[in-house]
């Protein structure tokens, strides 16, 4: 029944403040999805519960950017599924979902013992990861409560170098000052051979970075140009994967052609999301 009147709320809303060619779009995504309904089984890899659908993006975001004619609005994301978001079951977002399926390989192939540690971590991917007996698993955030470690990402010296197998950074770059010094900490901190997920939001159409002192002094020019008041620059695709590399990472990109289409539809992760996993040799 939340699904349904979520559902309904959702469309409603958008009709009312989107432009009408954005709102067309959007309509189009809506409609799509109930056509293919009846002939989708949709599946959360974080708590592996069968869904009736996955929640829309919470439509007052979507509002709050609209009201601030936002530049690097969430239509141009490269990972982001707007009209099926999160899992009504556990919580789990479109990116969550993508990991999962990412790690549910990873620990195939590594096949024991795994040290991980999560920056900022999610709650659905943390109970996934930690109901496997093999990982130890440790979760660090500067702000967030209840982590393991209280950390700054530009100085975890509480961890030795090389000490973990596996690392997840989501979404979390974009609001460090110094973030190439972020990055080379993950470098140090992850071992030989070892595998990273790094994710942060992806703004297509752009082949440049945007870093401006005087727009991170301002959450609303934040909002507007960024995607988030909080955020201090939008990262392009071409210009995150250069810093990956000049902080000494190989990178690999995963998408629906490595998962398979079908996976990606039934795990509500949209076609054209891609998932970033560096590696150091």
């Amino acid at each position: 029944m939340c699904n349904s009147r979520g559902g309904m709320g959702f469309k409603y809303l958008l009709r009312e403040v989107m432009p009408p060619f954005i709102w067309k779009a959007i309509s189009s995504l809506i409609k799509g999805r109930k056509n293919s309904h009846s002939l989708i089984s949709y599946y959360c890899p974080c708590c592996k519960a069968r869904v009736e659908n996955f929640i829309p993006f919470p439509m007052i975001n979507l509002q709050r950017l609209f009201d601030v004619q936002a530049v690097d609005a969430v239509f141009n994301a490269e990972t982001l599924n707007i009209s099926q978001y999160t899992c009504p079951e556990c919580g789990a977002t479109d990116r969550d979902r993508l990991y999962t399926l990412y790690l549910d390989m990873l620990f195939n192939e590594l096949n024991g013992y795994v040290s991980m540690l999560e920056i900022a971590p999610s709650k659905p991917l943390a109970d996934f990861i930690k109901s496997k007996s093999y990982i130890s698993y440790r979760s660090a955030d500067l702000y967030m409560e209840e982590v393991d470690d209280k950390i700054d990402i530009t100085n975890m010296d509480i961890y030795e170098d090389e000490k973990f197998d596996v690392i997840i950074c989501s979404h979390v770059l974009e609001h460090v000052e110094n973030d190439m010094k972020a990055i080379s900490e993950l470098y140090r901190v992850l071992k030989q051979r070892g595998y990273a997920i790094l994710m942060v939001p992806i703004t297509l159409g752009f082949k440049d970075i945007k870093e401006d002192n005087h727009i991170k002094k301002n959450p609303q020019l934040c909002l507007k140009y960024y995607g988030q008041e909080d955020h201090i620059r939008r990262y392009s695709k071409e210009g995150y994967i250069m810093r990956l590399e000049e902080g000494g990472f190989i990178v690999s990109e995963y998408g629906e052609n490595d998962f398979g289409s079908d996976l990606f539809l039934q795990a509500g992760i949209h076609k054209r999301s891609v998932l970033y996993v560096v590696t150091k040799v």
